[in-house]
């Protein structure tokens, strides 16, 4: 057996450099090219391994252990660039871990990623980051359509959780303190300075269609919680409102979209009346007449959304 027990300080580059090399493939692995990187890193190394051509990768007992100061790479999470990043790296052949601060995609943020190596772990990649995002920034990180019902900054808290075999977990806590919200139809507004939170639940398939399997916004006398399941392209397809309370009104309702884009919307209960209101081509404004109570008490109603997402035939927003 061969034991070797290195320190190195030096470039980041260089570092992740020793961890790539065959036959264990670290960097390479995770999408980082040592060649792409910058930064410092005091590194302590120590590999245990048999004395034979062709090592596996199996057969060698590694702990690595780096301080890194003042990291950049070109592409980190959501291929956004990490800047100034501070962390501390362990690496062992089990798990790799790495925590500490840094500006992703200009935001200052505090990150924790962890990857397991085992086939039976029950979670292969899990990302945690926090830290004060403008709304007009989201957009780098794929979320859009939030303008003009949720402006200003979100103090997000963000998990990410990849199974071995399954859908990724995503789950967002945002303090909604620093943020204006806007709900249409009820001209009703929170300011930045006033209190709210919201917090989503979120599984992501292959294919990238998305179900939100909870859903919770509080703000002022806002109370909204329920389920949703979107496309593959991100488009809305159902939405069930468990709770919907705003001022005198009290609402359990599902949406959906149909293949025309119009909105499909069954009210179980509701404090007040409100009729729907659609955009007519030539922009004014029209108000259909409910339908016909269904059997069980549902007023079934169809609307064309006036309030949708830019990036969307048909949205519906709380």
């Amino acid at each position: 057996m061969a034991d070797i027990d290195v320190s190195i300080s030096g470039s980041l580059g260089a570092a992740l450099g020793l961890i790539d090399n065959k036959p264990l493939g670290y960097a390479k692995a995770f999408g980082i090219n040592p060649l792409k990187v910058e930064g410092r890193a005091k590194t302590q190394l120590k590999l245990r391994m048999p004395m034979i051509n062709d090592l596996r990768l199996d057969q060698i007992d590694i702990a690595a252990a780096a301080e890194i100061k003042d990291a950049s790479l070109p592409s980190f999470a959501f291929g956004q660039p990490i800047e100034g990043g501070d962390f501390k790296l362990n690496v062992s052949a089990e798990r790799l871990t790495l925590q500490g601060t840094a500006k992703l995609a200009g935001i200052p943020t505090r990150l924790r990623w962890q990857e397991n190596f085992r086939s039976d772990a029950p979670v292969a990649r899990h990302y945690e980051a926090s830290g004060k995002i403008p709304v007009a920034e989201l957009e780098k990180f794929g979320v859009s359509g939030l303008s003009p019902y949720v402006d200003g900054t979100l103090a997000t808290d963000i998990a990410y959780m990849k199974t071995s075999a399954g859908p990724v977990d995503i789950v967002v806590k945002a303090d909604l303190g620093e943020a204006s919200l806007f709900v249409p139809g009820f001209d009703w507004r929170k300011q930045p300075g006033e209190k709210g939170v919201a917090w989503f639940a979120v599984s992501v398939a292959e294919d990238g269609a998305a179900e939100v399997r909870k859903f919770d916004v509080q703000a002022r006398d806002l109370r909204a919680r329920g389920h949703a399941k979107l496309s593959a392209k991100g488009s809305l397809q159902t939405l069930k409102l468990d709770q919907f309370d705003l001022g005198r009104t009290r609402t359990v309702a599902t949406i959906a979209v149909d293949r025309n884009g119009l909105l499909r919307y069954c009210a179980q209960r509701a404090g007040v009346r409100c009729d729907e209101i659609h955009r007519t081509r030539g922009g004014r404004r029209r108000h259909r007449t409910p339908a016909a109570s269904s059997e069980h008490g549902i007023r079934p109603r169809l609307v064309r959304p006036r309030y949708a997402s830019r990036d969307a035939k048909g949205g519906f927003v709380v």
